[in-house]
């Protein structure tokens, strides 16, 4: 890890540790309360935030076009990659930390952590659909860079809509997100940049 990065990573956790404290709840009760034509609007993008949307398609372009156009067999598996592989690593972390849901602070006034639960309202952090959208639209982004600030705005807005319809807290939103990017520029970096250049040439 290079110091940039290691700088990053610290300024993220700290970043996260404040949310955790003192932003969190104040913002889930605030959206909590409110029911409005963005609210609506946000529990339909969201459905955007689910890996299958992604993963189906990609699989099916890249089998494809294994045979076919290496070129556009590697952007399909770019997306498949980046998509699958940070949705594992979510799964594991949701599964080993057991944040409380919004909705369990509303019902029972419990927040924070309770490890090891698979249990659908213990497992907030970090945020699944803030991981997949900002994975998937940051490597389409990628590989369209002449629309990349739309793409990654998209990316965006799917994973806030997490926190407007409170399915999360903001903290679980950027700990997905961060995690959906590092994967991303990881895949990028070691294997599509390398394998994208060779099946031009």
């Amino acid at each position: 890890m290079t110091k940039k990065n290691l700088i990053a990573t610290i300024a993220l956790f700290l970043f996260m540790g404040i949310c955790y404290l003192y932003v969190d709840r104040p913002v889930a009760v605030y959206f909590h309360s409110q029911k409005t034509s963005l609210t609506t609007f946000s529990s339909i993008l969201t459905k955007l935030g689910e890996g299958t949307y992604y993963i189906v398609p990609s699989l099916i372009l890249f089998l494809f076009f294994r045979k076919k156009n290496h070129y556009y067999a590697q952007i399909s598996l770019f997306i498949l990659a980046s998509v699958s592989i940070s949705g594992i690593l979510v799964n594991i972390l949701k599964i080993i930390l057991g944040r409380f849901r919004p909705e369990i602070f509303f019902e029972k006034n419990l927040y924070g952590f309770d490890w090891f639960h698979v249990t659908p309202s213990m497992v907030s952090f970090p945020s699944g659909h803030s991981a997949t959208a900002l994975s998937a639209w940051l490597a389409l982004a990628i590989v369209f860079p002449k629309y990349r600030i739309a793409l990654l705005f998209i990316g965006i807005a799917i994973a806030s809509t997490r926190i407007i319809i409170t399915m999360h807290y903001c903290s679980d939103v950027i700990a997905g997100s961060a995690l959906g990017i590092a994967v991303t520029m990881i895949y990028y970096h070691r294997f599509y940049l390398k394998n994208s250049v060779l099946s031009r040439a």
